[in-house]
């Protein structure tokens, strides 16, 4: 029980990542570098 509670909150914390870097590099290609920059922090 507890192992699967444990990965469970490892993939939300990966999905968490995985959507920061995805926003940044979007923000990235927009030319917004400083923005992205700050929502990285």
């Amino acid at each position: 029980m507890l192992v699967s509670s444990l990965s469970v909150d490892l993939y939300k914390l990966l999905l968490t990542y995985m959507a920061k870097c995805f926003f940044f590099l979007r923000t990235d290609m927009d030319g917004s570098l400083t923005m992205g920059l700050h929502m990285l922090k």
